[in-house]
Formats: structure tokens, C-alpha cells, sequence
């Protein structure tokens, strides 16, 4: 494909408004992914070792250690997570939420516990939503848990499964509310709690978590010692924990953003000291659970781009994919095979929405699942990115279904009656009302992430799956950091469009330039290579002062023939630069000094759009853009690519 200079700045600036693997694996390659991960989390050993339950599609589950059939534990209404074997065996308890979870598979609710044999769940009222996932005492007869206090965040509550009664543990900070999440785990040889929270009392963004332990039981002074020491400077994000059994320590996830830079699994002696990590991957490792006999952990990895279980020994080394061959329902289940075809009778791919019989969202093996609305307002429903011809399994009953393609087609609206035991077949022909291609306009967006701090792996293919589900002729997809100093998808980089563009939909990176704070954020486009620093004001890091200017950092992306826009100049609720660090405040500088190309009016609100119009009255030539700013690797995805967008004349050369 090769396409003018002109068409080629043209295609990545347009723009839409709202939206080594280094351990070894020996029984899958990364080449499979696309055939294997059913996207399995929350693992949690039974006591007997041999089996596994985790969180699957809304519901908990079981499968044997070494993989095989899974069994289906619950299917009542709701989203469930979060499982926790009880020592005896026969119950686990969960957390139920009304909604599916976010960024990362955390799920606030009811707590409850379900007979694993017959499948009876029963709510345990507590006093506050949880906050927090539950863990059994020893004896099977209590559980703790975090609940989400008014006021004073996240603080464990012990809860007396037989007569009901909570009691809590933890006292509210003096110096301000805790957290709003805390992970827990049980020490049976030492009868302490385990856990991994923000106790500072500065909360998620100013707070430091840490690795935690203290009495199983209430006293009158109640002691909590860190395991760990990290510094604010390291901007650490903690995701769930366990105690090693044998009583020798923790094993945690954790990302170091201004060390390792992604999620990996550390251990930390029961006495504190200096954390060891026992995975060293270029993906994220989350959800640890510790084998009943100390030997092996059982945790979540995105290797596969998709999440799902794994095993490996304590101490590190080899991990071992825990392969779902397939899934048994509780109640009678059957197969839907769905065919998407285009308005010339071609398969195509959609955004498929799925609402079984039992009010849960199904995808076919190999295929990540997404939730987010169909309707403003409405909760979050489950969708896959379908390839326009796919087949998943789904409990017996009626199906509805809703295949959406950009904003160039109709919504399809369907249901289907899968019959037990059958595979049931259905075709969405989807309508296409307008064609602005076919007239010489493009459309696409500048501001997408295909990873950002989320559960998922995306790479190149599923981005361009993106693109081609949603009808969104070019992506800039953007390089860049988050909360510190480690820089997203910078393996994606090459200064030029990517090798499986094709006629119709284009890739290309793009680096967002970030400042922490005073000056704004920048997007620079159809640069040959990247303007260090990156980022600036970046506490810990090497570069964390307000310097270079974001001036300086655009003229020099301006000199390699890129295009420079601020990107997301306000908050949608903000009305003034100053009130939100996302402000473009240092943009009148860079348009006066003819470093600034565009700025992003959408989604950002009217004022954007006064902000424009004053460049423009000030004899400045910036043209007005778009984006979403999408993080297409969050299991709850903030935006949509290309739900808004912009055309571009695609000339012919």
C-alpha cells in the first residue's frame, strides 16, 4: 500500500470525539493464543489440591489442577468474583456484584457463600458493600472480608458465617480515609490475616499500598505491620494476594510502574524484608492463590493476550497453562453459532453484544470479553469483538443479540432459541445506510491505547480487529506512559504505518507526550521516532521536572515531519485549564510559537471549543481534532474507538 505524504498526515490525523514471554511455558505457545484462553480469574485452591475454582463469565467454577472440563458452581443473577474455597471443602464464598467489574476484575457487592455439591447460595448481610476479597478462617467458621466504610474507606470486617454477626477489625485512619480496595489472605500456621492496602491515608493516587500482617483476632490495641516498604515514588499498584501455608511468607502481584513497569508476582518473607519476584515477563501476572501445600501458585497471566490460569512453583520457574477444554453448565446448555455478514453478503466483523438466557455475556474461546452500555445511562453489558462468523457455548433459552459496526450502520437487533444440547445457528445481515468512503472521505481517531494499565494484552491483530468491527478506516494508536515512568506499547513502535494495514484500515503509532501536571498533554503524529523524554514531572523517574517545555518537545516532533495536537485539553466537567492536570495550558505558547497543529474539541465539551476559537481569533492556524482516548485492553473499556468521529478527503495520488 503506499499512499502520498499528504493522504498519509491527512489519514493520521483524523480523529474521532468520545472514544518475551521470559519465563517458559511448556504446554502452549503464544502462537495458540487464539485458540485456548477462555479468560478464566480469581483462582482458589480446593483443599484437597487437585482442583482449581475461579471466575468465568459472571459465574465461579471448577476445573482440575492440570485443566480438563470445567464444572459450573454458580449461575443466580448478577456478576460473581472472587472465590474463596472454605478449608472444609463444601462452600465457597463469593462476592455478587449488580455490575460486571472495570479496569482490573475487581467486583464490589453482597457477599455470599454457595454449596458447592448442591449449588444453594446464601447472602451474608453486611452492613456496607465489600471492598475487598474474602477469605476463610481456618476453622471454616468465619470470614473476613473488606467492607466499604462511609467516610473511611476500605477496612476488614470478620464475619460469623453461622450466626451472621460482623464484627469489625480495623479502625478508620486519623489522618484520612483508607483506600478504597484491600486484598486479603488467611495464615492458618501462624493465625494471622495477610494483607495488601493503602493504610496511609492518602488514598489510590497520593496513598503507598504495602504488604501487611496483623492478629487474626479483634483486641483492644490492634497491631499492623508492613511487610513491605515502598516509597510513593515507586507508584505502586497492588492486585490481590496469598500467604504461603507452610507460614514462610506472601505472594503478591504487584506493578512497580517506575521499576519493572508491568504486573508480576513477588514474594515477601512473613517478617517483611526486601520482596523477590518470582516472574520476570513482558506481560502482567494478577490473582495469586498458594496451593494447600505450599508447592505451587495458581495466578492469572495475559500472556496469551486474553487472561487466564496458570500454575507455577513457589519459588518461580516454569509456569504450566491450566487449559479449559471446555465448559458444563449447571443447568442445560447448548451452542450458538453466529454469522455477521456485510451489505454485500460478506462475513464482517461487529461489536457483538450477548445477553444469554441467564442474563450473563458468553464469547467464544480464545476471545476477550468487553462491558461497556449500549444505552447512556444503562449498566454495562458484555460484548466480544466477533470475526463474523463465531461459535461459543451459552446456557439453553433464549439469546438476544446486538451487532453494532461504527456509525455507518444500522443496529441489528436478534434473539435465538438455543436448544439444549444443539448448536443453534443465526445470521445478522448488517444494514449499511451511508458509505462516506466510497465518496472519498475516511474517518478515524488519534488517541487510542491498545494497552494501558488493563487486564488485557492487545496486540497489533486485535487492534486492528478494533478497527474493523467498528468500520474506523485509521487508528493512531498512541505510545506512552501512565502513573510513572513505563512507557505502553512501546514495542508497537516503528515510524511507519504497521505491516497488516491494509487498503481500507490503517495502523499507526503515535507518541503521547505527557506532563504530569502544569503543562498538558501532546500527540504527536507521523513521527519517524519518538522525542525523549516522554513524559516529564514524573516522580522517581529520570525526568521529573517541567522540562523540556512542551514546546520544545513538539518543534522537534515538527521537524521530523510529525503533527502535533493537544490531546483532552479539559475534563468533560471542567470549564478552565488550571481546574484538571489534563489542562492544554501550556497551549497558547506552542500555538503562538507555530508548534501546534491541532487540538482536540471532542469529547472535551464547549470548553474546547472556546479554547479553539480564541487560537483561531488570535491569527493562530490550528484546525480542530478528536479523541478517545480508548483503553481497548480494559476488560470494563472506558471508551469506544471511533464512537465519534471526523472525516478526512482521502485524495486519490
Amino acid at each position: 500500500m503506499k499512499l502520498s505524504r499528504s493522504l498519509m498526515v491527512l489519514t493520521l490525523i483524523i480523529v474521532a470525539g468520545v472514544v518475551m514471554w521470559r519465563d517458559r511455558v511448556r504446554t502452549a505457545s503464544a502462537a495458540d493464543a487464539d485458540g485456548i484462553t477462555w479468560g478464566a480469574t480469581d483462582p482458589t485452591w480446593a483443599p484437597d489440591g487437585r482442583r482449581l475454582g475461579f471466575s468465568l463469565f459472571g459465574s465461579i467454577w471448577e476445573v482440575p489442577v492440570e485443566g480438563g472440563e470445567a464444572r459450573q458452581i454458580s449461575n443466580s443473577a448478577g456478576y460473581h468474583a472472587h472465590p474463596a474455597w472454605s478449608p472444609k471443602g463444601d462452600r465457597i464464598a463469593f462476592i455478587r456484584g449488580p455490575n460486571p467489574a472495570g479496569r482490573i476484575p475487581n467486583i464490589s457487592g453482597r457477599l455470599m457463600v454457595i454449596e458447592v455439591a448442591t449449588g444453594r447460595e446464601t447472602e451474608i448481610e453486611t452492613p456496607f458493600p465489600t471492598a475487598g476479597t474474602p477469605v476463610w478462617s481456618p476453622d471454616g467458621e468465619r470470614i473476613v472480608c473488606g467492607l466499604q466504610v462511609p467516610n473511611s474507606g476500605a477496612l476488614l470486617h470478620e464475619v460469623d458465617v453461622a450466626a451472621a454477626k460482623v464484627e469489625r477489625l480495623q479502625s478508620r485512619l486519623q489522618s484520612g480515609p483508607a483506600g478504597p480496595w484491600i486484598d486479603t489472605s488467611w495464615n492458618p500456621k501462624t493465625n494471622e490475616l495477610l494483607f495488601g492496602a493503602d493504610r496511609s491515608g492518602a488514598g489510590f493516587r497520593g496513598g503507598v499500598p504495602q504488604i501487611w500482617s496483623m492478629p487474626s483476632r479483634r483486641a483492644n490495641i490492634m497491631v499492623q505491620l508492613p511487610l513491605t516498604s515502598y516509597r510513593q515514588e515507586d507508584i505502586c499498584l497492588m492486585h490481590s494476594l496469598s500467604a504461603i501455608p507452610d507460614g514462610s511468607g506472601v505472594i503478591y502481584s504487584a506493578d512497580v510502574v517506575n521499576g519493572k513497569g508491568d504486573y508480576e508476582l513477588y514474594r515477601v518473607p512473613a517478617k517483611g524484608g526486601k520482596p523477590v519476584p518470582i516472574t520476570n515477563t513482558n506481560r502482567d501476572e494478577f490473582a495469586p492463590a498458594v496451593s494447600p501445600d505450599s508447592r505451587l501458585v495458581a495466578h492469572v497471566s495475559n500472556h496469551f493476550g486474553n487472561i487466564d490460569l496458570f500454575t507455577m512453583s513457589v519459588n518461580g520457574g516454569d509456569k504450566k497453562h491450566v487449559k479449559i477444554d471446555n465448559l458444563k453448565f449447571r443447568n442445560p446448555s447448548g451452542h450458538l453459532r453466529v454469522k455477521v455478514l456485510d451489505e454485500t453478503g460478506q462475513p464482517t466483523p461487529v461489536r457483538l453484544y450477548v445477553r444469554a438466557s441467564d442474563g450473563k455475556a458468553y464469547s467464544p474461546r480464545g476471545v476477550s470479553i468487553f462491558y461497556y452500555f449500549l444505552d447512556p445511562g444503562r449498566p454495562r453489558e458484555g460484548f466480544f469483538i466477533g470475526s463474523g462468523d463465531d461459535t461459543f457455548p451459552v446456557p439453553a433459552g433464549k439469546i438476544e443479540l446486538t451487532g453494532l459496526k461504527g456509525v455507518e450502520y444500522d443496529i441489528a437487533e436478534r434473539s435465538v432459541d438455543v436448544a439444549a444440547g444443539e448448536t443453534s445457528e443465526i445470521t445478522i445481515q448488517m444494514r449499511r445506510w451511508t458509505n462516506w468512503a466510497q465518496r472519498g472521505w475516511w474517518t478515524g481517531e488519534n488517541h487510542f491505547h491498545a494497552n494501558y494499565n488493563g487486564s488485557y494484552y492487545q496486540r497489533p491483530k486485535q487492534s486492528l480487529d478494533w478497527l474493523e468491527a467498528e468500520d474506523l478506516n485509521t487508528a493512531n494508536m498512541i505510545v506512552a506512559n501512565s502513573e510513572g515512568a513505563f512507557v505502553h506499547d512501546k514495542e508497537f513502535f516503528t515510524g511507519k504505518v504497521h505491516p497488516l494495514s491494509n487498503s481500507r484500515y490503517v495502523l499507526f503509532w503515535g507518541q503521547e507526550y505527557r506532563n504530569s501536571f502544569p503543562l498538558g498533554h501532546m500527540g504527536f503524529l507521523n513521527i519517524k521516532k519518538q522525542v525523549p523524554p516522554s513524559y516529564t514531572s514524573v516522580i522517581g523517574s529520570d525526568s521529573p521536572y517541567d522540562f523540556p517545555l512542551n514546546t520544545m518537545a513538539a518543534l522537534e516532533a515538527q521537524k521530523q515531519g510529525g503533527f502535533v495536537t493537544y490531546m483532552h485539553p479539559f475534563t468533560m466537567a471542567s470549564r478552565d485549564v488550571f481546574d484538571t492536570n489534563l489542562g492544554a495550558k501550556e497551549s497558547p505558547i506552542t500555538a503562538a510559537l507555530g508548534a501546534l497543529n491541532s487540538i482536540d474539541v471532542l469529547p472535551a465539551g464547549g470548553a474546547a471549543y472556546d479554547l479553539w476559537y480564541k487560537l483561531l481569533n488570535n491569527g493562530f492556524k490550528v484546525t480542530a481534532g478528536a479523541g478517545t482516548d480508548a483503553f481497548t485492553n480494559w476488560r470494563g473499556i472506558n471508551r469506544l474507538p471511533g464512537s465519534a468521529r471526523a472525516p478526512t478527503w482521502r485524495s486519490a495520488r
